[in-house]
């Protein structure tokens, strides 16, 4: 009988391809956030505004 070959690492998890975990998703949202930043036109007060909104969603 031949033994089937794991796909995966021991310890590693058996994820569909492309499926994000919560925490990859809450950083795909924070950069996506970060991205729509035109840092061109941002004050020092909204710097530090977005700063704390991105801490407040990351936590």
């Amino acid at each position: 009988m031949q033994q089937k070959k794991r796909k995966w690492k021991v310890g590693e998890k058996n994820k569909a391809q492309g499926q994000l975990d919560m925490y990859n998703y809450k950083l795909a949202q924070i950069a996506h956030e970060i991205d729509k930043i035109n840092i061109n036109e941002l004050t020092p007060i909204d710097a530090l505004n977005i700063l704390v909104k991105l801490k407040e969603s990351a936590s």
